[in-house]
């Protein structure tokens, strides 16, 4: 009887404990390095904007995005190898900001616990660009956009897909939009709007809309320090005159450091290991 009461008694004990949290082979164990892990995060600037994330806008505090944010395609997490990186590794120019993001968070997974959210701050520590390419970027500070654009059938349909028809849409700035205003045997006319005067948000900060008989411009206003995001790659604007503006992109998250939400699973090969 003793022995029955001392057996339960440590069993009641164990329980307790476990109710506080017990580390398994499953979820809530340590993440060991060399772990397959699946990873979902999601990032915030220093001033509590949205960064980058792999959930759905529905699953995160979206109401203040910054401007580098991009929407996840194809939420979900993302495949890694805790204390390494992506477990399809990609040569450093060919990866896109979230990429990273995803490198220096497996890094750091070794210890944390499996299917709980973990608080990571990381920094960038090189560039996207490849060795010998110039960090720093001249861009013209006013944008021109033709008013019309002609090209043969062969040519509009290697761009669109598609075989030329009256007022088809036909893109090339989203804030100047086209359409196919003529089509004349084998030459296709586009003829492109804006909202001249009007202000409009730009991947360099805001710009103004005018026309010229030619063209339509956007006349940039980039501000220096401000973060910028060219395709996959994330810069900060270090010079500004009225004709140009130079931007840097000699770390990985334009000099921020970034609060992330890390949460590993165990991928199910490394889940049946632990075992």
């Amino acid at each position: 009887m003793r022995m029955n009461n001392s057996f339960r008694l440590g069993t009641l004990l164990l329980a307790a404990a476990c109710a506080g949290g017990c580390a398994t082979a499953g979820t809530g164990a340590p993440i060991a390095a060399g772990d397959p892990v699946m990873l979902q995060y999601t990032c915030r600037l220093v001033d509590g904007t949205l960064a980058a994330t792999t959930r759905s806008e529905e699953e995160v505090d979206n109401t203040s995005k910054a401007s580098l944010y991009l929407r996840p395609a194809a939420p979900g997490p993302v495949s890694v190898i805790a204390g390494q990186g992506l477990k399809a590794d990609k040569p450093v120019t060919t990866r896109s900001f979230e990429d990273e993001i995803a490198v220096q968070l497996a890094k750091r997974l070794v210890g944390l616990p499996a299917g709980v959210g973990s608080q990571l701050e990381i920094s960038g520590d090189g560039s996207l660009l490849a060795d010998g390419q110039s960090h720093k970027l001249p861009m013209a500070t006013v944008r021109q956009r033709l008013k019309e654009h002609r090209l043969d059938r062969a040519g509009y349909k290697a761009r669109t897909g598609k075989e030329p028809e009256i007022g088809q849409e036909f893109a090339v700035d989203p804030m100047v939009p086209g359409k196919v205003a003529e089509i004349n045997g084998d030459e296709v006319l586009i003829r492109f709007t804006a909202n001249v005067g009007s202000t409009v948000e730009t991947p360099f900060g805001k710009g103004v809309i005018r026309e010229t008989p030619e063209h339509f411009e956007i006349v940039l206003s980039p501000v220096v320090g401000s973060l910028v995001r060219t395709g996959p790659i994330v810069g900060r604007i270090a010079e500004a005159n009225e004709r140009q503006f130079v931007v840097d992109y000699s770390d990985f998250f334009g000099g921020e450091t970034l609060t992330c939400t890390a949460t590993p699973e165990r991928s199910p090969s490394a889940s049946q290991a632990a075992r």
